[in-house]
């Protein structure tokens, strides 16, 4: 039967999950305490396996939330090693067109998350809005059992261009 594991008396939304090697369920979402479209951050929860109830959700969004109008919209991947790899959606300006990507990520289950670094040239504002009118709830990270990761991105400028970017990397200390 259903569970509910969050509760909010704001707005919570776009949950993913994913669940490690060892079983354990793992949560992001975004939650605005204010209400819908007011200023989201990224939470984070997690179920050990075998256990029904979820940690108590802790922000992992840390300074963009601060330095940002809103972040929101979380992807969710895992690499080999139950190394959770966190990306997001970056509203500079408020609004409801992101501009950018945050990053985030847990080496070592989600007890403890990196300070969020903005993905190289993902908020350059000559090349428009991200996410095109339906993409921003699609899978757009992937990362592999040895940590290489590969974001997907589209960007939309009215009366220009509509591109895909493809953008690699790897986590620094991840080898």
């Amino acid at each position: 039967s259903p569970q509910r594991i969050v509760r909010s008396s704001g707005h919570s939304e776009a949950p993913k999950i994913a669940v490690d090697g060892n079983g354990a369920v793992h949560l992001v979402y975004g939650e605005s305490p204010d209400g819908p479209l007011k200023q989201y951050h990224i939470r984070y929860a997690h179920s050990e396996a075998g256990k029904d109830d979820f940690s108590e959700p802790a922000e992992i969004s840390g300074r963009h939330s601060e330095e940002f109008a809103s972040v929101n919209i979380p992807y969710l991947d895992l690499d080999g090693r139950n190394n959770l790899y966190v990306l997001w959606e970056i509203f500079p300006d408020g609004g409801i067109r992101p501009r950018g990507l945050g990053l985030t990520y847990s080496m070592d289950g989600g007890r403890k998350f990196a300070p969020p670094v903005i993905v190289p040239g993902s908020l350059d504002p000559e090349t428009g809005f991200s996410g095109s009118q339906q993409g921003l709830y699609m899978k757009k990270i992937a990362v592999n059992r040895n940590g290489d990761i590969v974001i997907v991105n589209s960007t939309f400028k009215a009366n220009e261009a509509s591109s895909i970017w493809l953008i690699r990397g790897r986590v620094s200390g991840t080898d």
